[in-house]
């Protein structure tokens, strides 16, 4: 199976796969991390950051992409934005 990407929800539980996370990361495959949930609530924003915060960590800010995910016109950012969450 080919896989170029992996989508992963704000709400993820990053610390119970990390290695398999890095050992992913080791074959090319990306992760995208998607905010569009977050916009609306202040939990979830800080669930969203610390999950971002790990995956660069564990990845050194490496094969992370980050993604709306949603079909919310209202939720979507701009760039310049979403660097500055």
């Amino acid at each position: 199976m080919n896989v170029d990407l992996i989508s992963i929800p704000s709400n993820f539980n990053l610390s119970q796969v990390v290695n398999k996370v890095r050992e992913t990361s080791r074959r090319g495959i990306q992760f995208e991390i998607l905010y569009g949930n977050t916009i609306n609530s202040l939990q979830n924003f800080m669930k969203f950051g610390n999950l971002l915060k790990n995956f660069m960590r564990f990845l050194n800010s490496k094969s992370l992409i980050l993604s709306n995910g949603t079909n919310e016109i209202s939720t979507y950012k701009s760039p310049e934005d979403v660097i500055n969450m």
